[in-house]
């Protein structure tokens, strides 16, 4: 119950920071970053915020999981770019 309110805690503080820099670095920032077939319309700051809030309270409850898991997904990314180059010098 205690690590739930934690959490809960955590996501309302990443949700209410998140909102409220959405019109200086934080808004400018995503808007720049996330492809147009991304971007849904002005409620973007809701959709991105709750995101912000989700992974921050994870990071803040289970730090060491969000860790490996983002390593994880870093060497899988770099192997797929491996695999993709070699296959378009195959292909040329």
């Amino acid at each position: 119950m205690t690590v739930a309110l934690v959490w809960i805690i955590a996501f309302a503080i990443f949700f209410f920071l998140a909102l409220k820099g959405w019109e200086g670095g934080f808004g400018h920032f995503v808007k720049s970053r996330i492809p147009a077939a991304l971007q849904v319309d002005d409620n973007d700051r809701w959709l991105w915020s709750a995101a912000v809030g989700v992974l921050g309270a994870t990071l803040i409850i289970r730090p060491v999981s969000m860790i490996l898991t983002l390593i994880l997904i870093a060497i899988i990314a770099f192997v797929v770019k491996l695999v993709m180059t070699w296959a378009l010098k195959k292909i040329h």
